[in-house]
This record gives structure tokens, sequence and C-alpha cells, in this order.
């Protein structure tokens, strides 16, 4: 409410700015033939068109910066790939990443509220929960590093969803946009 208060301050300032101009100035009639309709709608024009354009670049603003935090969530999951693949992926080096990707996914849940992008995000997060389920399997073998040696390829495929996932919702921000 306050903005529209905003703006209508700004519409009649502008407008009122317009007509002392108008009705001040000592310039030749032929120099401003004007008539104060066409004034006043190139006025409403340019305001009409500011207040769009401000409102879609916010909206772009939210999407870019939940595909900058999908992105980064997606670079630590394909870390944890490649330490996958070179049977380096210890208790150690999973907690923070698996950490940072569940974080980063939990802001971008609270970013945007389209729909087919929260389906993904919580398909997304089955993953992670499924890998989870994983890791507690081998926990209770008590040498995890050795069961995740023995299980790589189901890690891998879990990892590599969950990859493919964050692909799918980069995409979905940006179409109906």
């Amino acid at each position: 409410m306050r903005k529209i208060g905003l703006y209508a301050f700004a519409i009649i300032l502008s407008l009122g700015f317009i007509c002392w101009i108008i009705i001040s100035c000592e310039m030749p009639e032929s120099y401003i033939s004007a008539p104060i309709h066409s004034i006043i709608t190139i006025v409403l024009a340019l305001f009409v068109s500011y207040y769009l354009v401000q409102k879609n670049t916010d909206k772009r603003k939210r999407y870019e910066l939940a595909e900058r935090l999908i992105e980064q969530a997606k670079n630590k999951v394909t870390d944890v790939l490649s330490l996958l693949h070179n049977n380096e992926l210890t208790k150690k080096n999973y907690l923070l990443p698996k950490r940072a990707i569940s974080n980063k996914l939990d802001i971008c849940e609270r970013i945007t509220v389209k729909e087919n992008y929260k389906v993904k995000l919580n398909q997304c997060k089955e993953k992670i929960k499924n890998f989870e389920t994983f890791i507690e399997d081998g926990t209770t073998k008590n040498d995890l590093d050795k069961y995740i040696r023995d299980n790589k390829q189901e890690a891998i495929k879990i990892f590599e969803d969950i990859e493919h996932y964050c692909d799918e919702i980069i995409v979905g921000l940006w179409t109906d946009l």
C-alpha cells in the first residue's frame, strides 16, 4: 500500500512539474505545441512501463539467485562423484558437501513458489535421504569406507540422479517465465 502511495505521489508531482513548466514557459507557442492530454499519456505510459519492468526484474533476480544456488549444489555433487569414481570418498569428505547441498536446496525452496520447481526439489531431497540411508547401512557394518568402495555403483547412481534433478530444476526455473 505504501508503494502505491509513493507511486501516486510521484505521478502527481511529475504532472504538477510538467504543468508548471508549460504555464510558466515564455517560449513561442510554435516551439512546444503538445496538448496536455498527450503529455499526461506519455507520463502515464512511462510510469506503467517502468513499474512492469521493475516487477519482472525482481522476479528475474530471484530466479538467478535460485539458479546460482542450484549450480553450487550441483558442483558439490560433481565433487562427490569425482571422489566416488576415484575411490576417495570417506565419511569426512562426504558430510560437509552433503550438508552444503541440503542447505542450498532448503534456501531454494523458500525463494520461489513454482509448483514443478518444488516437486523437483523434493525429489532431489529424497535422493539425498536415500544416500543417507545408504551411509547408515554402511555405518552398521563398522567399516564405512570399505562399504562405500564395495557399493560404489549404487552411490554413483544416487548422486547422478541428484545431478540430473539439479539440471531439471535449472531448466524448470526459466520455463514459463
